[in-house]
C-alpha cells in the first residue's frame, strides 16, 4: 500500500495557522465523506466548509489552501486508482494510541457530515454492506481510548484503519465506479 504524498502533520499544521476549525483527520474525512456521496461541487464546498469566511489572515488561508489541494489531488488520485492504496489521513504510528483514536473518531465523524451532505437518496443507491459500513463508522465515532497501550490495542485499532481504508473505497466504488482522477480535481479551477 502506498500512502498518500500528504503528511498528517503537514495538514494538520496548516490548517491550525489558518485558524480552521477542523483538524487534520476531520477535514479529510469530511472531504471523503463528499467525494464518496457524487457530491460533484466537492473540491469547492469541502475548502469552503473547511476554511470558512473569508476575513482570515489571507497568506495563511492561501497557504492552507494549497496543502488542501495536495490533500484533495492525493485523495482523488488513491481513490480513483483501482490498486487499493487510498489511506485515511491520520496521526503516525509514533503517536500516542489515544491521540491516534480520538483522530480516527474525528475522521470518521467528517466522513458521515461529509457524506450526508451529498442529499438523502445517495444512501438508497448502497448496498447492503455498504450500509452497515457507514453504521460502522458511526461506532467508531464513539471510540475512546482505555489508556491502555497494549500490543492488542494497537491490533484493533489498525484492524479498524483497515476496515475504514477498505470501507471507503467500497463506498467509493459503489457509487462513482471510479471517475477520471482529473474531472475532479479539475472542479476546482
Amino acid at each position: 500500500m502506498s500512502a498518500m504524498v500528504t503528511s498528517y502533520l503537514g495538514c494538520s499544521q496548516a490548517l491550525a495557522r489558518a485558524r480552521a476549525e477542523l483538524g487534520a483527520a476531520e477535514c479529510h474525512g469530511l472531504l471523503c465523506g463528499m467525494l464518496c456521496g457524487v457530491d460533484d461541487h466537492a473540491p469547492r464546498r469541502w475548502l469552503e466548509e473547511v476554511l470558512g469566511p473569508e476575513g482570515r489572515v489571507q497568506k495563511f488561508r492561501d497557504d492552507c489552501r494549497d496543502e488542501l489541494v495536495r490533500v484533495l489531488t492525493d485523495t482523488v488520485r488513491t481513490l480513483c486508482s483501482g490498486k487499493c492504496n487510498f489511506v485515511p489521513l491520520l496521526p503516525d504510528e509514533n503517536q500516542d494510541l489515544g491521540v491516534r483514536s480520538e483522530a480516527l473518531a474525528n475522521w470518521c465523524s467528517g466522513f458521515l457530515y461529509g457524506f450526508g451532505s451529498a442529499g438523502d437518496n445517495v444512501e438508497s443507491r448502497l448496498s447492503k454492506n455498504a450500509l452497515e459500513i457507514l453504521s460502522d463508522f458511526s461506532e467508531v465515532t464513539r471510540l475512546k481510548s482505555n489508556g491502555e497501550e497494549s500490543e492488542s490495542s494497537e491490533a484493533d485499532y489498525s484492524e479498524i484503519v483497515e476496515f475504514m481504508r477498505v470501507g471507503v473505497m467500497r463506498i467509493f466504488e459503489e457509487l462513482r465506479g471510479g471517475p477520471e482522477p482529473g474531472d475532479t480535481v479539475q472542479r476546482l479551477h
